[in-house]
């Protein structure tokens, strides 16, 4: 999996935003299919599909699928993935900051 898409993400690049939501939605749609095969069914939302001007939809959504990650996984609940404002510089760096270290523990839980 492609971590450095997930976390070189440049504040402000909307390309570079591009490819971390595309990599952040293959890495939620295999957590899905990992646990599916397991028989555990979560939330799953087209995260590889977000609306830059109005992004709340895609924060709660992806926020959903993670509590959920979280609660199946027995893993700390995430922070706030939903409370930011990525047009913050501080907020977007801190999110993606903290998103990364969540992924690498759902990967590390799952064995991937």
């Amino acid at each position: 999996m492609n971590l450095d898409n997930l976390s070189n993400v440049v504040f402000g690049d909307t390309d570079g935003l591009r490819e971390m939501l595309f990599e952040n939605a293959m890495q939620h749609q295999l957590f899905f299919n990992t646990l599916q095969d397991s028989g555990i069914l979560i939330p799953h939302y087209p995260l590889a599909d977000a609306d830059f001007d109005e992004l709340d939809d895609w924060l709660l959504n992806h926020f959903v699928e993670h509590d959920a990650l979280a609660n199946r996984l027995s893993l700390e609940n995430p922070f706030d993935l939903f409370d930011t404002d990525w047009n913050q510089e501080d907020d977007f760096y801190e999110w993606i900051q903290g998103h990364l270290l969540i992924h690498q523990a759902i990967i590390n839980r799952l064995g991937l």
